[in-house]
């Protein structure tokens, strides 16, 4: 397996990169207009309209294949376009999305019985006391809740690395029309039971609306997270996944230009320190076989 890129795959990274950075300021826009969980719900109606004939059973994996499906297509994404709905601006979101790291590599500890060197649990810290420095930014202090989601989202991702490590044999888009058709139904309910009915929700879908979660849908979804399992399948994890460090700093850039987001010194500090210990924790991860895309 090569260690270095090809620059036709390098520029494929990159899009990938600015496609999820891009990517918060389209959900946030979807939200700020119809219900978060209805959003959601209708991003994956997308997503399982374009995937569905991939939708096929794997003998021997399909307990992996729900566990992923639940965890990223419910919970992670759910609580995550609820937070959206709620953050003044989305630098803090896109920062504490890559606290799934550490979290990953402190499941794999407690139930793959990994273990790890003084530099992982260094960085480790570092990328947790980011976060807390980002805490104490009063704008972050007065909308404590999307920070708390925020790292919510980022520990359920985690939950479902630990089933995705068992996936072997599963194509990207099939595995991105199970955690659609899985989560179709799951939204539907919740959008009933915590935001009430759904025709005025409908009413709220005009063309901008359904044009940003088509973005998420397609280009994140589908094109993005595929992408990134084929770079996967070519290059080690130690080539591929520090240069995804360039999607918060994509993000939070959109943020500032396109939502008038307000870049402190303390989220611009707590950034910077928690993206370095969560580079110390890729670098130091002995590549292993990919599995799973979400």
């Amino acid at each position: 397996m090569p260690t270095r890129m090809t620059p036709r795959d390098f520029a494929f990274l990159m899009a990938i990169n600015t496609i999820w950075g891009l990517n918060f300021i389209f959900v946030k826009t979807a939200v700020e207009a119809a219900p978060p969980l209805f959003v959601n719900m209708i991003r994956f109606l997308m997503v399982i309209a374009i995937c569905f004939p991939f939708l096929r059973w794997i003998p021997g994996r399909m307990k992996a294949v729900f566990g992923v499906s639940f965890l990223l297509g419910v919970m992670h994404f759910g609580v995550m376009f609820t937070a959206m709905s709620v953050a003044d601006d989305i630098s803090v979101l896109a920062i504490t999305s890559q606290l799934g790291v550490p979290f990953s590599t402190l499941l794999a500890i407690a139930f793959l019985d990994e273990r790890i060197g003084w530099k992982r649990t260094f960085g480790i810290c570092l990328a947790f006391g980011g976060v807390v420095i980002i805490a104490f930014e009063p704008r972050v202090l007065d909308t404590w809740l999307a920070l708390v989601l925020g790292i919510v989202t980022a520990f359920f991702y985690a939950a479902a690395a630990i089933f995705m490590r068992r996936l072997r044999g599963v194509k990207p888009l099939e595995q991105q029309a199970w955690i659609a058709f899985v989560a179709v139904p799951f939204m539907a309910l919740a959008t009933f039971v915590f935001e009430g009915s759904m025709v005025p929700h409908f009413e709220s879908l005009n063309a901008p609306v359904i044009g940003a979660i088509a973005y998420s849908a397609i280009f994140s979804s589908i094109i993005a997270h595929g992408g990134m399992f084929y770079l996967l399948q070519r290059y080690p994890v130690t080539t591929t996944q520090p240069l995804t460090l360039l999607m918060p700093v994509i993000a939070v850039i959109a943020g500032v230009v396109f939502l008038g987001d307000v870049l402190t010194w303390k989220i611009a500090l707590g950034g910077l320190v928690a993206l370095f210990g969560v580079l110390i924790i890729m670098l130091r991860t002995a590549p292993r076989p990919a599995g799973g895309t979400i």
